[in-house]
């Protein structure tokens, strides 16, 4: 997932959509690109529930955004 001057200091956005409760939720300027990983604490009655996830990023200054990209069902 790049975008013109992506590197290593971009930070993720994260969105879970749950299909069956039709809740989203979303987390902003969260772990950045060379961290590789970032953990979505969820709500107890969301935990059993498939989500949809997606990820983009923005560089450091905000003036760039990654399109958002699919992730698959966890």
């Amino acid at each position: 997932m790049d975008f013109p001057g992506g590197n290593g200091s971009d930070q993720a956005l994260l969105m879970a959509y749950f299909p069956e409760s039709k809740a989203a939720i979303s987390m902003l300027y969260v772990a950045k690109r060379m961290e590789g990983k970032e953990l979505m604490l969820l709500p107890e009655n969301l935990i059993e529930e498939p989500a949809e996830v997606y990820i983009s990023f923005v560089s450091p200054d905000r003036s760039e955004t990654s399109k958002s990209t699919y992730i698959g069902q966890v």
